[in-house]
């Protein structure tokens, strides 16, 4: 590299408002690798979702510094160095290294990656080519973005803790993007380096380690498996943890005829054209609440030192179920949206937290949340408070009941929702007006298929 050359550096930056760290989850090129401006380089994991990190220029990437797997880093840390000269690398630097070799002077050729690189080090694929010469030239930018494999951090993790190959195996889930379970099939288990050996205890013996709360406790260590806590995980725990802390909780709950909804929805359904979206109860649930928001605006607020922020759009924020943790992508404006319009929303919002493709325009600027566990017959239950939010609505099951009346009784499709509220800004009355108003509209909804 010439004197008067300096490299970038490639910092983690602040993919979120509240983001303070972030966590490597896999390198998509190695050093000496030829890459393009805007090109994926790094899948990063923050507090809400998993993200991907692009070349800031077009040149070499000069040293990692940052090893994938590794403990989180603060936004800002540097994560590599990029050189944007013409000519190769005179030194790569593997993460955690104080320096590396230097390479033939009489020729320009990058140093090649380490084909013994050590375990705390993998290569950003989990595989190295042993058969790797030194003076290999450069990649080029289509054969760096050949490398690259579509998998979930899940898998990768699972990958590089058997030994398999990801370019041997064959994803199923979405653009083919390989995900925990296809690594579970007998064929994944075929691909390992070394298939004679039981890597079942290698891993638990990886992953044992000993809490010494839970030896206070008198937990005995070596009963349990001890798995490293993931940065959303510590994002939720720590989010929670404050929220419970910090804001007054209340709730107030309420039984939900869902006949005329449930037959709404299959009229829709069944006059819907090929390839329009498929209406869902959630659906109907987030195009109710938005207009019992627009109508009780005192449940759309939070609280802040300064005042009470009041907000002006009911921007609706779903909890979607990922691996490692919970995500809520947001509806924006939901008040002015038609039921059809939110479905399609909420179907491209949940693809997206599932194939960890989130963006910050995404999960940012929540006003409200609903959460639905009906799906898995949870009749009832109370959710936490998401700060800054003041509410959120917690969506049972929909079932058979019978409904008693003035004649007598008859069977109805019904439902218990739930409003969790926080009680520095919404009192009980103004939590019950909102529940009203949320019945209401759940019908007007259903009767006209949008508001």
């Amino acid at each position: 590299m010439h004197a008067a050359e300096k490299p970038i550096e490639i910092t983690l930056p602040s993919f979120d408002t509240s983001m303070e760290e972030g966590t490597v989850i896999s390198w998509l090129v190695e050093v000496g690798d030829t890459v393009q401006a805007g090109q994926v380089i790094a899948e990063i994991e923050t507090e809400k979702a998993t993200v991907e990190l692009e070349a800031p220029a077009t040149g070499i990437i000069d040293a990692i510094e940052v090893a994938e797997g590794s403990e989180p880093v603060r936004v800002g840390t540097t994560l590599a160095r990029l050189v944007t000269a013409d000519h190769g690398v005179d030194s790569c630097k593997h993460p955690g290294e104080q320096g590396a070799p230097q390479g033939d002077s009489s020729s320009n050729q990058p140093t090649p990656v380490d084909s013994g690189a050590r375990d705390d080090q993998p290569s950003s694929m989990g595989q190295v080519d042993s058969t790797a010469e030194p003076g290999n030239q450069p990649s080029t930018p289509d054969q760096a973005q050949s490398k690259r494999v579509l998998a979930s951090p899940r898998a990768r993790r699972m990958a590089r803790e058997h030994g398999i190959s990801l370019h041997e195996i064959s994803g199923s889930g979405t653009r083919g993007r390989i995900v925990s379970r296809d690594l579970e099939l007998p064929d994944a288990n075929a691909s390992t380096a070394e298939p004679s050996v039981d890597l079942q205890p290698q891993n638990a013996a990886q992953e044992m380690g000993e809490s010494p709360r839970l030896t206070a406790l008198g937990i005995e260590p070596g009963s349990y498996r001890l798995e490293p806590l993931t940065g959303m995980r510590k994002t939720i725990a720590r989010r929670m943890s404050e929220s419970i802390r910090e804001a007054p909780h209340f709730s107030l709950s309420v039984d939900i005829q869902l006949d005329r909804v449930t037959r709404r929805r299959a009229l829709m359904n069944q006059s819907s054209g090929e390839g329009d979206v498929k209406l869902s109860l959630n659906d109907f649930m987030v195009a109710a609440a938005a207009a019992a928001l627009k109508e009780v605006p005192a449940a759309n607020t939070s609280y802040t030192d300064k005042g009470v922020a009041r907000h002006n759009h009911a921007n609706i924020a779903v909890a979607v179920a990922v691996d490692g943790g919970l995500v809520a992508p947001v509806v924006k404006a939901a008040e002015s949206k038609s039921v059809q319009k939110i479905a399609a929303e909420i179907r491209h919002l949940v693809e997206k937290a599932r194939s960890h493709k989130l963006e910050r325009p995404d999960i940012d600027g929540g006003t409200f949340t609903v959460s639905n566990l009906g799906m898995y017959g949870i009749k009832s239950f109370s959710s936490v408070l998401t700060p800054p939010q003041a509410c959120v609505l917690s969506v049972g099951a929909a079932e058979r009941r019978p409904l008693f009346h003035d004649s007598g009784y008859s069977i109805a499709t019904m439902a218990t929702v739930m409003l969790t509220c926080d009680h520095r800004v919404v009192d009980g009355v103004i939590g019950a007006e909102f529940l009203t108003a949320f019945k209401k509209h759940l019908e007007t909804v259903a009767s006209a298929g949008a508001h």
